[in-house]
């Protein structure tokens, strides 16, 4: 019997995104749905700390003074919040030192400014989330019992000899504890207090500990309680919930679940989107098993596969797959299948009308995720990419729904929510597969991801907005979850927007909501890189930036700074990064850069900026033709400028131009031509700036043309 290559391609729902600014004005709120209200509002608000912070001059500070580059301090405490040193002189710690013994000596040294005492830091924990640096990492730890949210992350930038400099002190202190007389920590409430506080009898405790819980109170200080975490699991369906219980008034201080959801009981018009797209494409469905008579086989990534019979089984599970896929409307353990007559030519599309379609999109869906992020994170830093997932698609005790819990990802199928209306299968939507996904990466990364015992990311809104930004990141717009209403074209989410921290209202505080700030910040780099280096590249930067910051912050208050690291070239703060202005710029307009702003003379270099001599015209007079990656024109002036204008002399505008250069047909560079001659003779220094489609600018290239004989004109060299 002869042997075919066969193709087994799937139909699926896949997602054409397209930004959309027609329904901002409309406003969705969420509520859990279960528990009494006052569990449902605390459980909606997640578990974030949110941390005000001003700027205060460095010069003011002990340490190794003339190597801090920059400093940040708690309002709230008076505490530093963050510390940025110069590397090229800050503090030495050689391969020989005891990292840990240095980091506890300079606590001890600098404890009142830190508002940490060093008798109170626990025993220091070393993560290497990159070669180039390392983090000691102390939890505060009070009179024996450990202070929620409270740590001092101590960086180390690695150098060439593996001796360590000092590069950050990232400090969330919440400065000095005072705790009332009537506080005792013996005084802890019982687990049917908890229980019934969260309005569900079914609930089961499992553990518990004692901490001190901060809050933010409404005089802008921060106050302390003892108080007992729960860990609660559902005797029914088994989620899981951690609960905080205040031990004086036995008020819910956190609560979030395990199940990180998509979006819960719906009480207000919302926005949506993407089956309903009708945007029907094939695929190649990767990695399935496939069982050809008594032969086990796998296809591989393009969904290519050698067969000898013309009737196979294909089951969407596989050793090499990341995916494994259960349809609980067949069954509740059995990864899902169905039989394929294999087209001839070698050549099988498998229709949607003959499969269950929530189950192959799903399948699919998780196989695209993991491969996009699989470009940017290796399987050690994410072991999530090889350990694999199981999907599960049509459960039916929800509707409108979609959550991860612990080690699957879970769609609801079609249904009626309370108000009548009918929600689509979640599982045909792929941005949210994409989203859910996303809540198991942030499970898996950071300090205190899933191999360190903890549960990943616990800022609610921080977890949300993580999902958010994957999915627009991978589908490359900003609007997010069309059709979650059946055939209801409307956006749930949208990351181009203007929210700003705090949120604005209690509504705006809400986890999915409070998530599209750090989302609006993330959208607004991707738009400010992409505009700048162009969809490509600026696409793929943005990315590494969002995957690789994952690894060192848990809290969106944080992730600005952990952007600046990873984009960071040479391994020092005192030296802002090669796109420090896009990314500040981005964040600040979201007010999550803490002190940092970018004022219009900051720009980033283009370094995708070339220039090449189009016509000599005699007398240091040059036609140029100039290349770049992403500008939609570029503006040029004499001399070393940042502001440069049409009334300026020697103003010189140049828009893009059609040309049959391979690299400008591939949509890989751009060509622009002047409208003038650039004289040379008379300017030597230019400075080319980079316009977006808005006309701001994104970067800048300054040029120097040295010219042999200015009679002659001839063109010696031209550089940066």
């Amino acid at each position: 019997m002869n042997t075919k290559n066969q193709i087994v391609a799937a139909t699926l729902f896949s997602l054409l995104l397209a930004c959309s600014e027609g329904n901002t004005g409309r406003v969705k709120s969420y509520q859990a749905g279960k528990g009494s209200d006052g569990f449902k509002s605390v459980l909606a608000q997640g578990s974030g700390r949110m941390r005000p912070q001003a700027f205060k001059a460095g010069t003011a500070l002990g340490f190794n003074s003339g190597a801090i580059v920059a400093t940040t301090l708690d309002d709230a405490s008076g505490a530093w919040a963050r510390v940025l040193f110069d590397t090229r002189i800050s503090d030495r710690v050689t391969a020989e030192q005891d990292v840990n013994v240095f980091g506890r000596d300079l606590l001890a040294k600098y404890e009142g400014d830190l508002k940490f005492p060093a008798s109170e830091a626990g025993d220091g924990s070393i993560y290497s989330p990159s070669p180039d640096f390392k983090i000691l990492s102390f939890q505060r730890v009070y009179q024996g019992v450990p202070v929620k949210g409270a740590f001092l992350r101590i960086f180390f930038a690695v150098q060439n000899d593996h001796s360590l400099r000092l590069s950050e002190i990232l400090n969330n202190s919440y400065g000095p504890i005072k705790l009332s007389p009537v506080n005792d920590p013996s005084s802890a409430p019982g687990d049917g207090d908890v229980i019934a506080a969260t309005g569900i009898s079914s609930l089961l405790v499992s553990s518990k500990r004692i901490v001190i819980q901060p809050r933010f109170n409404e005089s802008g200080r921060y106050e302390f309680s003892y108080a007992s975490e729960f860990k609660l699991k559902g005797e029914n369906d088994g989620e899981t919930f951690t609960v905080t219980m205040d031990h004086e008034t036995h008020e819910l201080r956190e609560a979030y679940s395990s199940r990180m959801n998509e979006q819960q009981s719906i009480t207000a018009e919302t926005f949506q989107r993407s089956y309903v797209l009708n945007d029907q494409v094939a695929k190649p469905l990767p990695f399935a098993n496939v069982i050809d008579g008594m032969t086990k086989l796998t296809t591989d990534a393009k969904g290519l596969v050698e067969v000898a019979g013309k009737q196979v089984t294909i089951q969407l599970t596989s050793d090499k797959s990341a995916s494994s896929v259960v349809d609980l409307s067949v069954s509740s353990t059995e990864a899902a299948n169905f039989t394929a007559m294999l087209g001839a030519g070698g050549k099988t599309n498998i229709k949607l009308s003959t499969v269950n379609p929530a189950a192959i999109n799903v399948f699919v869906a998780v196989q695209t995720v993991v491969d996009f992020v699989g470009k940017y994170l290796t399987p050690t830093e994410l072991p999530l990419l090889t350990s694999g997932i199981v999907a599960v698609v049509n459960r039916k005790e929800d509707v409108c729904n979609a959550f991860y819990d612990n080690d699957s990802l879970n769609f609801f199928a079609q249904g009626k929510d309370p108000s009548g209306a009918t929600c689509a299968n979640t599982g045909l939507i792929s941005d949210v597969v994409y989203h859910e996904w996303g809540h198991a990466l942030d499970d898996s990364l950071g300090p205190n991801n899933r191999s360190n015992g903890v549960s990943g990311i616990t800022d609610g809104a921080y977890s949300e907005g993580i999902g958010d930004i994957l999915s627009s990141f991978l589908v490359r717009a900003p609007n997010l979850g069309t059709g979650l209403y059946l055939n209801d074209k409307k956006e749930l989410r949208n990351l181009q927007n203007t929210r700003k921290h705090p949120p604005a209202n209690a509504q705006e505080t809400e986890i999915h909501q409070a998530g599209m700030i750090v989302g609006g910040a993330f959208w607004d780099m991707f738009s400010n890189l992409t505009s700048l280096y162009g969809t490509e590249k600026g696409a793929d930067l943005a990315t590494k930036l969002f995957l690789k910051h994952l690894q060192i912050s848990e809290r969106y208050l944080d992730a600005y700074a952990a952007v600046l690291r990873v984009d960071d070239d040479d391994n020092n703060p005192a030296t802002p990064s090669p796109n420090y202005c896009n990314i500040t710029r981005a964040f600040a307009a979201h007010n999550i850069s803490g002190s940092e702003q970018a004022g219009d003379d900051c720009i980033d270099k283009d370094g995708s900026l070339n220039v090449r001599v189009d016509l000599d015209e005699g007398d240091g007079k040059l036609s140029l033709l100039v290349s770049a990656l992403g500008a939609t024109k570029i503006i040029a002036c004499p001399g070393q400028v940042k502001i440069c204008k049409p009334e300026t002399a020697g103003y010189l505008e140049l828009a893009a131009q059609v040309a049959d250069d391979a690299l400008i047909l591939k949509g890989e560079r751009k060509y622009y031509a002047a409208k003038g001659s650039f004289d040379v003779k008379s300017n030597a220094l230019y400075t080319f700036l980079s316009l977006d489609s808005k006309s701001a600018v994104v970067g800048l290239k300054n040029m120097k043309f040295k010219i042999r004989d200015h009679a002659a004109s001839s063109l010696k060299s031209v550089k940066p």
